[in-house]
């Protein structure tokens, strides 16, 4: 049906390939040299046999044998996508009955092993008899599969791209001359926008800067149409600083409280090795904190502290339990030996296990209510 409208459009009917004769031929010849050495399939259409001459260059397009050949309208209009057709059959109309000039269209159009290949058809009118009525049209075929694969692809990645920029939890703004051109959702939050496009045609560096939001942000700018667009990535940090600042201070009051009381904060692994000693230990035993730094706490207690320890440990802290004022003997830089009161916590990684000891230790040396630890270390026996 399709096909005989585009006849009865154009004042003919289908009369066969049989009288195709030496002007098809002719426009043949005229066709090749017009298209040279270019990449496109050359076809005329003889619309009064309703015959359609195609170049070699179509029949190699189609994965066939590439040797030029003759095609009815109708054959040729199967091979189109279905889709497609309406587009096809529009375009040839509108040339037919003149109103357009030049023709084109692209479509899909099927392979010999059933596969849709895009191609780009141009053409126009090239003979109309007395009456007008179009008579011959001509044309080129250029195949632009790899080039609207690339298209498709390149949605594909900007639908992705769109994706991730809208569940980013960081402000995304385009802008131009600093007025917004796009923003995401993440943006208009922090922005206390009701939606992204309230943001629209607003002045990006004036909103970033008002409020009493503490902004990070990172910008760069890109090439886009010929103009230069700024990309800014920006985040809210206003509670993780002042989460910081709470952290510092709360850390400032720890480390005035333990100098005040006069003892030193440690911290070791599981195998006692320390860690992190704090500056109040130079005070306390004599050492700088490098000195000590990966040694046993073991190594500086006098020859048996070590076992006594151990024992206090397994009475009072077993599987690594927190424990408080744990006494016992040390020897300081000078070679002296003082009492130290120690208390701790474990320490555990993500998955629970033990992986050493936090605490603090002071000199308790002169501190008479000590005395009846003193005696359980150097009597131990005796205390059972």
């Amino acid at each position: 049906m399709r096909q005989l409208e585009v006849q009865r459009a154009c004042g003919t009917e289908e009369l066969g390939l049989e009288h195709v004769g030496e002007g098809l031929h002719g426009a043949k010849e005229r066709l090749e040299l017009a298209v040279g050495g270019a990449n496109l399939a050359e076809w005329d259409y003889d619309l009064e046999s309703n015959a359609i001459y195609l170049g070699s260059e179509w029949a190699g397009l189609l994965g066939r044998r590439p040797v030029a050949g003759i095609m009815s309208g109708v054959d040729v209009n199967d091979l189109v996508h279905p889709d497609d057709r309406p587009a096809v059959r529009n375009e040839l109309v509108a040339g037919l009955k003149g109103r357009k000039t030049m023709c084109e269209v692209e479509c899909r159009v099927r392979t010999a092993d059933g596969a849709w290949r895009w191609v780009h058809a141009k053409g126009q009118v090239t003979e109309r008899n007395k009456a007008g009525r179009a008579t011959r049209a001509s044309g080129t075929l250029a195949d632009i599969h790899e080039r609207k694969r690339a298209e498709a692809a390149l949605r594909e990645t900007e639908r992705r791209y769109r994706a991730l920029v809208e569940l980013s939890p960081d402000g995304i703004l385009f802008t131009s001359d600093g007025v917004i051109e796009f923003a995401n959702s993440a943006a208009a939050r922090i922005l206390g926008a009701p939606d992204p496009q309230g943001l629209l045609g607003m002045r990006g560096d004036e909103l970033m800067r008002a409020g009493q939001r503490d902004l990070e942000s990172a910008s760069a700018t890109l090439a886009a149409g010929g103009r230069a667009v700024v990309l800014t990535v920006f985040r809210d940090v206003t509670e993780s600083r002042q989460a910081r600042q709470a952290l510092v201070e709360s850390e400032q009051r720890f480390r005035a409280v333990a100098e005040v009381s006069g003892e030193y904060v440690w911290e070791t692994d599981a195998a006692w090795r320390y860690s992190y000693l704090s500056e109040r230990v130079e005070a306390v035993l004599g050492y700088g904190r490098g000195e000590l730094l990966g040694r046993r706490a073991q190594e500086i207690m006098p020859l048996g502290e070590e076992r006594a320890v151990q024992e206090w440990l397994a009475q009072h802290a077993p599987g690594g339990r927190p424990f408080r004022e744990l006494v016992h003997r040390v020897i300081t830089k000078s070679r002296g030996v003082i009492w130290q009161s120690v208390s701790a916590v474990p320490v555990r990684d993500a998955a629970g296990r033990f992986i050493g000891y936090r605490g603090t230790a002071a000199d308790v040396t002169p501190r008479p209510e000590g005395m009846g630890l003193f005696l359980f270390f150097q009597n131990p026996k005796e205390k059972r």
